[in-house]
């Protein structure tokens, strides 16, 4: 009985923001793809933890102005957003919700992470930065999968080969 859980990552970064130019740029060192495989009755009742301390996708984030400061840009505001509604099943079976992953981000230089579930939601901010503490930020996510309060895991799932992608956006905060 095996499952099989795979995310995609794509990456958008915007370059113009008001005539100011900005210098954004996203490196993933590790864990561009995640795959959570499913091996045993006891990972299948109480789900899976990809990463711990040190994450299992590893990103550099570079966040820089060139030219004049506007003085209402203070940093920087990292979203992640699914490309779809559901995990999407390859064989027929019944798609997932969203809600079975669970991103636990951390930023290592005084910027501000969070531990929410993955959505089909644009505007979610994961992480955050101050543009003074720059320009360069080392991002950890670890993932959850089916570990949440009163998940029964993937019983009940069927066997199957469920993805999504996930898209990255920088963006400034103000």
């Amino acid at each position: 009985m095996k499952r099989n859980l795979l995310l995609f990552y794509s990456f958008f970064i915007l370059a113009l923001l008001n005539g100011q130019e900005i210098d954004k740029r996203i490196v993933v060192n590790k864990g561009g793809s995640v795959d959570f495989i499913f091996k045993s009755m006891y990972e299948i009742t109480n789900g899976k933890t990809l990463g711990g301390a040190v994450g299992f996708t590893n990103i550099n984030l570079y966040f820089d102005t060139i030219g004049t400061v506007l003085p209402d840009v203070k940093g920087w505001e990292l979203r992640a957003s699914a490309t779809s509604n559901t995990f999407q099943a390859d064989y027929g079976s019944p798609n997932l919700d969203l809600d079975k992953i669970v991103m636990d981000v951390s930023v290592n230089n005084s910027g501000i992470g969070s531990t929410l579930e993955l959505r089909f939601d644009a505007t979610t901010v994961i992480a955050t930065g101050d543009i003074d503490d720059g320009p360069i930020w080392n991002i950890q996510i670890t993932y959850d999968c089916a570990k949440q309060m009163g998940d029964i895991g993937m019983l009940n799932v069927s066997s199957d080969y469920y993805y999504t992608e996930i898209h990255f956006t920088i963006e400034p905060s103000y």
